[in-house]
C-alpha cells in the first residue's frame, strides 16, 4: 500500500481525473437506512464488547494463554469494527466517494486491510492454541506458556503489517455498500484487473 501511494501506481490506478464522480447524483450514493444500521450495530457491538474486555483484564485470567489471546482478539475486533461498522456507516450516510478525499480514504482502506488480516490471523491463532491445549497440555505449555504467548501475538500484527507495505487496500464504495479493490467501481470498470 505504501508502495502504491509513493509509487507511480498511485497516479495510474487511483487517479480520478478521467471521470467526474459527481456525475452520479448524491442520492445514488446514499444509503441512509443501511448506513444507520451499520452505525447502530457498531455502537451495539462496542457497548457489549467493552464490559467483556474489562472482565478479561483480570490478572487471574491473564495467567492463561487463551485469555491473553482472547483479550488480544477482542482489541483487534474492536479495531476492525471501526472500519466495517463506523466507517462503512459514515460513508453510506454521507455518500462520500473515493475521489472526494483520495488520500484519507486510501489510508483508511489500508488500515482496514491491515486490521482485517491481523484479526483473521489472530482468530486462527486462538483456534490453534485451543486445539493444541485440548490435544496435549504439555505441547500447549511448551508453545504458549508465559511470555511465549506474546511472541505468537506478534505474528498477526506482522502479517497484517506487511499489507501496509505491499498490499492493495480495500476501498469502501458508497455505490455498492461494500469494500472493493477498484476505487472507481460504478464509474469506470477495471478491465485489466490492475487494482
Amino acid at each position: 500500500m505504501a508502495l502504491i501511494y509513493f509509487g507511480e501506481e498511485w497516479d495510474k490506478n487511483y487517479n480520478c481525473s478521467f471521470y467526474n464522480y459527481e456525475s452520479r447524483p448524491i442520492q445514488q450514493r446514499l444509503d441512509i437506512p443501511l448506513g444507520s444500521l451499520y452505525l447502530v450495530t457498531f455502537a451495539f457491538v462496542w457497548i457489549l464488547y467493552i464490559p467483556c474486555v474489562i472482565a478479561m483484564c483480570d490478572r487471574t485470567l491473564l495467567k492463561h494463554s487463551c485469555y491473553k489471546l482472547m483479550l488480544y482478539l477482542a482489541i483487534l475486533d474492536l479495531n476492525t469494527s471501526i472500519y466495517v461498522g463506523f466507517w462503512a456507516g459514515f460513508i453510506n450516510v454521507t455518500g462520500i466517494h473515493f475521489c472526494a478525499s483520495r488520500t484519507v480514504i486510501f489510508w483508511i482502506g489500508c488500515l482496514n486491510s491491515v486490521a482485517w488480516r491481523a484479526q483473521s490471523t489472530a482468530t486462527c491463532l486462538l483456534a490453534f492454541n485451543r486445539c493444541i491445549d485440548a490435544y496435549n497440555k504439555q505441547w500447549g505449555k511448551f508453545l504458549f506458556h508465559g511470555y511465549k504467548t506474546y511472541f505468537w501475538m506478534m505474528l498477526p500484527i506482522l502479517y497484517g503489517g506487511t499489507y501496509m507495505i505491499i498490499g492493495c487496500p480495500g476501498i469502501f464504495s458508497p455505490i455498492y455498500s461494500s469494500i472493493l479493490y477498484n476505487p472507481h467501481a460504478g464509474y469506470a470498470e477495471d478491465h485489466n484487473n490492475s487494482t
